[in-house]
């Protein structure tokens, strides 16, 4: 796997609804990001943390990760525009709700679970798996009332 070097551009913290959003990013995308945590409802004790990284993650232009139960990362491609940036937090916020919510489990590097449905992780099928499906449509409906 890469070895990732993260890129700290903008440190920005607030606290809204107590859903804590740590911007690490040099688009300061923390006016969406909390537009779409009140949209997608999500708990008001977790923590997401962005930061942008160089390039692709694992052949990916973001990943979410979940590191504890109240903790989230997302990794984004510093090579996007703003607006590539906005629409990619909000897809990837959308996972957020997908793992808070027990949709969405990673069971290992080659497989997850996914409302109830254990799968396995394809690369090369990605953009085609129900969670990513779901998470499109969910962050298409969240961007067009945010703009």
């Amino acid at each position: 796997m890469k070895r990732l070097t993260i890129l700290v551009l903008m440190l920005l913290s607030i606290n809204v609804r107590a859903v804590t959003v740590k911007d690490y990013t040099k688009y300061d995308l923390t006016e969406i990001m909390v537009f779409a945590s009140s949209y997608l409802n999500l708990p008001d004790t977790i923590t997401v943390i962005v930061s942008t990284s160089h390039g692709n993650i694992a052949g990916f232009p973001s990943v979410t990760q979940k590191v504890t139960e109240h903790i989230y990362t997302i990794l984004i491609d510093e090579n996007m525009s703003r607006i590539e940036a906005e629409k990619t937090i909000v897809h990837e916020l959308a996972h957020v709700k997908q793992f808070v919510t027990g949709d969405l489990v990673i069971l290992d590097a080659m497989h997850f679970i996914y409302k109830g449905k254990k799968h396995e992780i394809n690369p090369k099928y990605h953009y085609d798996e129900p969670q990513e499906r779901d998470a499109r449509n969910v962050a298409h409906t969240i961007y067009f009332k945010y703009r």
